[in-house]
Protein backbone atom coordinates (compact mmCIF):
# COMPACT_ATOMS: atom_id res chain seq x y z
CA UNK A 1 0.00 0.00 0.00
CA UNK A 2 1.26 3.54 -1.08
CA UNK A 3 1.57 5.44 2.32
CA UNK A 4 2.10 8.57 0.39
CA UNK A 5 -1.21 8.09 -1.29
CA UNK A 6 -2.51 6.92 2.05
CA UNK A 7 -1.50 10.00 3.61
CA UNK A 8 -2.82 12.14 0.84
CA UNK A 9 -6.49 10.83 1.54
CA UNK A 10 -6.71 10.50 5.07
CA UNK A 11 -5.50 14.43 5.31
CA UNK A 12 -9.28 14.73 2.91
CA UNK A 13 -11.16 12.32 4.23
CA UNK A 14 -10.35 10.82 8.14
CA UNK A 15 -11.60 8.25 9.62
CA UNK A 16 -13.05 4.66 8.16
CA UNK A 17 -16.01 3.86 6.07
CA UNK A 18 -18.11 2.14 7.98
CA UNK A 19 -19.81 0.19 5.30
CA UNK A 20 -16.19 -1.35 4.20
CA UNK A 21 -13.55 -0.79 6.90
CA UNK A 22 -11.44 -2.59 5.53
CA UNK A 23 -8.84 -0.78 3.55
CA UNK A 24 -7.39 -2.66 0.27
CA UNK A 25 -5.76 -0.21 -1.76
CA UNK A 26 -5.04 3.83 -2.66
CA UNK A 27 -5.08 4.46 -5.84
CA UNK A 28 -4.20 7.33 -8.10
CA UNK A 29 -6.05 8.71 -11.13
CA UNK A 30 -5.47 12.23 -12.76
CA UNK A 31 -5.85 14.78 -9.68
CA UNK A 32 -7.89 11.92 -7.64
CA UNK A 33 -6.59 9.59 -5.16
CA UNK A 34 -9.06 6.39 -4.82
CA UNK A 35 -9.77 4.05 -1.31
CA UNK A 36 -10.84 0.90 -2.36
CA UNK A 37 -12.22 -1.21 0.53
CA UNK A 38 -14.54 -3.83 1.57
CA UNK A 39 -16.31 -5.23 4.05
CA UNK A 40 -19.57 -6.58 5.00
CA UNK A 41 -21.58 -3.93 4.84
CA UNK A 42 -25.36 -4.19 5.22
CA UNK A 43 -25.82 -6.78 2.27
CA UNK A 44 -25.96 -10.28 3.73
CA UNK A 45 -24.95 -12.77 1.07
CA UNK A 46 -22.87 -10.81 -0.55
CA UNK A 47 -19.55 -9.42 -1.05
CA UNK A 48 -19.43 -5.71 -0.53
CA UNK A 49 -16.28 -3.44 -1.96
CA UNK A 50 -16.40 0.54 -1.82
CA UNK A 51 -14.81 3.30 -3.90
CA UNK A 52 -14.06 7.04 -2.37
CA UNK A 53 -12.68 9.49 -4.09
CA UNK A 54 -11.07 12.54 -3.17
CA UNK A 55 -9.66 15.29 -5.63
CA UNK A 56 -6.11 16.35 -4.61
CA UNK A 57 -5.49 19.67 -6.86
CA UNK A 58 -8.80 20.86 -4.68
CA UNK A 59 -8.66 18.82 -1.64
CA UNK A 60 -12.18 17.70 -1.53
CA UNK A 61 -14.19 14.57 -0.75
CA UNK A 62 -15.62 13.97 -4.30
CA UNK A 63 -19.41 12.15 -3.12
CA UNK A 64 -20.53 12.22 -6.51
CA UNK A 65 -17.98 9.86 -7.59
CA UNK A 66 -18.11 7.80 -4.50
CA UNK A 67 -19.89 4.21 -5.09
CA UNK A 68 -20.33 0.95 -3.78
CA UNK A 69 -20.56 -2.84 -5.40
CA UNK A 70 -21.88 -5.81 -4.17
CA UNK A 71 -22.28 -8.95 -5.58
CA UNK A 72 -22.75 -12.95 -3.94
CA UNK A 73 -20.02 -12.83 -6.36
CA UNK A 74 -16.43 -11.86 -4.68
CA UNK A 75 -14.94 -11.74 -8.21
CA UNK A 76 -17.29 -9.92 -9.84
CA UNK A 77 -17.67 -6.87 -7.19
CA UNK A 78 -14.01 -7.22 -6.95
CA UNK A 79 -13.49 -6.61 -10.82
CA UNK A 80 -17.26 -3.80 -11.13
CA UNK A 81 -14.43 -1.66 -8.44
CA UNK A 82 -10.85 -2.00 -10.45
CA UNK A 83 -13.48 -1.15 -13.51
CA UNK A 84 -14.89 1.85 -11.94
CA UNK A 85 -11.45 2.97 -10.39
CA UNK A 86 -10.01 2.32 -14.18
CA UNK A 87 -12.32 4.91 -15.59
CA UNK A 88 -11.76 7.93 -13.35
CA UNK A 89 -9.56 10.05 -14.33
Amino acid sequence: MDKTLEYQFKSIVGGSNFMTPEVIDYYKRGHYVIELSTGSGLFCGSWCYGVTVVNTLFKEHCVDLCKSFSHPNKQIAEREAMDYINSLS
